[in-house]
């Protein structure tokens, strides 16, 4: 082999080497913070989903007995009268749906963050999986 050619492989392995232990130090150093900023993004975006949740039932709820009052729904025998109740039923579904899966999600951050690292990394495995 060409001395000039092995001088440039080596020096190239080297700085690849370099470059390697340096990528695993910043990758070593930043995973807590990754994992703490994940586990703070998916307890936050939790709450703003139990409380959207909540926003939208109550005035779903609002609104309907509003109309129901202002129009005299029941009394006419108006055909509007089945939207206040689909209304009601809208809220209510979405309160008995989503909101205990988000609470739920929200305790598991804050009693078992691990259980959640856990979940998320199986779920990367399986992604990782059915690209093969």
């Amino acid at each position: 082999m060409n001395d000039e050619l092995l001088s440039r492989l080596t020096k190239y392995l080297d700085s690849l080497e370099s470059a390697t232990g340096t990528a695993a130090g910043f990758v070593s150093e930043q995973a807590p913070l990754v994992v703490q900023e994940y586990l703070a993004w998916y307890f936050w975006s939790s709450v703003a989903a139990v409380a959207f949740a909540v926003i939208v039932a109550v005035a779903s709820i609002a609104a309907a007995r509003y109309l129901r009052r202002r129009l005299n729904f029941l009394d006419n025998g108006n055909d509007y009268a089945i939207c206040c109740f689909m209304a009601q039923f809208a809220a209510a579904l979405i309160l008995l749906i989503v909101v205990p899966i988000k609470i739920s999600d929200i305790v598991k951050v804050c009693v078992a963050p691990r259980i959640v690292i856990l979940e998320k990394t199986a779920e990367f495995a399986k992604q990782i999986n059915r690209t093969k």
